[in-house]
């Protein structure tokens, strides 16, 4: 699959930033419903704590090539979709969440490529009346981001 996402991040301390934001994550089963293609798509919103520290030394956060930790809460629903795009259930949305990490290489003064991986998960329920199950959408995804500092 693939998604995007946007988020901003504030300096809470020298190597501690809140962040918030919004994704959305297109996957495709071939198996999810019997005989047919399904998409699943995961949006909404993202809350959290991110850790960054240069790899080496006590240079400045955004100076020098660092790593970075994340931790937080989703708040997203679940959409199945068929082969046409017609959206055939949506899950309403829910509390999920996420955590990641990856590096982070300055590439001028504002600036900063951060490629990572995250792991995510949202359990959901699916369907109607009797047919209605909880579904667990856990995914890793491997991505990178462009970060500008104001």
């Amino acid at each position: 699959g693939f998604g995007l996402g946007a988020n901003v991040r504030v300096r809470l301390q020298q190597h501690l930033s809140a962040y918030g934001g919004w994704e959305w994550h297109r996957l495709s089963s071939r198996e999810l419903l019997p005989a047919q293609t399904t998409d699943v798509e995961e949006t909404g919103y993202t809350l959290g704590l991110r850790f960054d520290h240069p790899l080496r030394g006590e240079r400045a956060v955004g100076r020098a090539p660092s790593y970075w930790l994340r931790a937080g809460a989703t708040y997203a629903h679940i959409e199945l979709e068929s082969a046409a795009g017609d959206i055939t259930f949506d899950s309403g949305h829910g509390l999920g969440w996420e955590v990641g990490g990856g590096l982070a290489f300055p590439l001028g003064d504002r600036l900063t490529l951060t490629p990572g991986v995250r792991l995510r998960s949202l359990t959901r329920d699916l369907g109607e009346g009797a047919d209605r199950a909880s579904a667990t959408l856990r995914y890793v995804t491997v991505g990178t981001g462009l970060v500008f500092r104001f």
